[in-house]
């Protein structure tokens, strides 16, 4: 009698463990079930206890990549842009260039603000700030892409010293940085970039012999600085450019804005 009750409490043990297994396994089946399945291929996390993210700070660098042109005349222009409407901040490129005449052995001559186009002679100004978009001016005897590629890891290299860049910016230069046209009779005149008044101040630091007679003694290299007429009343004035507004009977050059007669 013993061994028979021994025997039906093992069996009624058995039996329970048994609906607990198979209980346990059909809840194990519904939850996966309803659990969105983990995507093949997801890219491994991080240890989330070992995360530290800023909501306000930029966690990865910005990079400001340097462009260089090279117009009609001997003359290359240089920009470094954050994106395609803003420029990059180079102040100490700048400081350098304006107050202690850097990189003047490679032909850099000035910085001037930039125009917003060719017939127009308006300050270009950043898309997303208030702030005059600026231009490097570079006189050049023989342009070529090498040799602007290594005038612009120069200025590259200046402004990623440690003095120059304190936030970390990542200056580059790039395969987009050049933006010259392989054919030369693409290229643009000054006035597709600088400002009247910066090219005639060009013309006159750069050139021998810079008076009211300049445009007629070197008609050739004046129209590869301003390539469209009529011409602004600077360059009519002290280099000789034809006045062709008055001659066609009226009209002021761009740029020009005569004061108005407050007794009409």
């Amino acid at each position: 009698m013993f061994i028979t009750e021994v025997a039906l409490v093992a069996a009624v043990g058995v039996g329970v463990a048994s609906m607990v297994a198979t209980a346990s396994s059909s809840a194990s089946k519904k939850s996966t079930g309803n659990s969105p399945s983990k995507k093949s291929g997801s890219p491994k996390k991080k240890n989330l206890m070992q995360v530290q993210i800023s909501g306000s700070k930029q966690s990865r660098k910005v990079n400001y990549v340097f462009k260089i042109v090279k117009l009609k005349p001997d003359v290359e222009v240089i920009w470094c842009e954050k994106s395609p409407g803003d420029d990059a901040f180079i102040h100490h490129l700048v400081k350098y260039i304006e107050e202690e005449n850097g990189f003047r052995e490679q032909g850099i001559v000035m910085v001037c603000q930039r125009r917003a186009n060719r017939l127009n002679n308006d300050i270009l100004f950043n898309a997303h700030d208030p702030y005059p978009r600026r231009i490097i001016v570079r006189v050049v005897e023989d342009s070529n892409e090498d040799d602007r590629r290594a005038t612009l890891m120069l200025l590259r290299n200046f402004m990623m010293r440690p003095e120059h860049n304190r936030y970390n910016y990542e200056y580059v230069v790039n395969d987009t940085s050049d933006l010259t046209p392989t054919n030369e009779a693409e290229l643009e005149p000054a006035n597709a970039y600088m400002p009247n008044n910066a090219i005639v101040n060009l013309i006159d630091a750069i050139y021998e012999n810079v008076d009211e007679t300049w445009y007629q003694n070197n008609q050739e290299t004046a129209l590869e600085f301003f390539g469209d007429m009529p011409y602004p009343r600077y360059a009519i004035q002290q280099l000789g450019y034809p006045d062709i507004a008055n001659e066609n009977g009226g009209g002021n050059a761009p740029g020009f804005n005569p004061p108005q007669d407050n007794n009409h």
